[in-house]
């Protein structure tokens, strides 16, 4: 009688054989998540980005989901430029923390509790080529 490691260890066979392969598409999900220099991210700022009143743009880079946000480059030295702040250093942040970093600094400066909503997502990464999308104007551009 031959034993196979899976039966062994009391686990299914199929899920041990498929586990680097979902460890990989969690690699890639994360990858995914964390921005990098050359990155494009899609922000929101309730208040902020936009202005009052403005409406907020609707993206989309190739074949992926949208977004809501302004494209926001990630420059060569791994920073963002928003209105009314200093350059924030995002490489290697996890979008999740860049938002709660970006509600704390706009906090840090007004008066009143106006970023009561902010997102921040992944447009496009570095390298990728694909056509931008806007999904509440017709214009379209490039990414290298």
């Amino acid at each position: 009688m031959l034993l196979r490691t899976g039966e062994l260890l009391g686990e299914d066979v199929e899920e041990l054989q498929d586990l680097p392969e979902k460890r990989s598409a969690a690699k890639t999900k994360l990858a995914r998540m964390t921005a990098m220099p050359g990155d494009t991210l899609a922000i929101y700022i309730e208040n902020n980005l936009p202005s009052r009143g403005s409406p907020v743009p609707v993206m989309q880079a190739g074949t992926n989901n949208p977004v809501i946000g302004y494209p926001i480059p990630v420059s060569s030295s791994g920073e963002i430029i928003l209105p009314e702040l200093a350059p924030i250093q995002v490489a290697s942040m996890q979008l999740t923390d860049i938002q709660k970093l970006i509600i704390q600094l706009y906090g840090e400066i007004v008066s009143e509790p106006l970023v009561a909503n902010a997102s921040v997502d992944m447009l496009a990464k570095a390298g990728d080529v694909q056509e931008l999308r806007s999904l509440s104007s017709p214009s379209a551009a490039k990414t290298p």
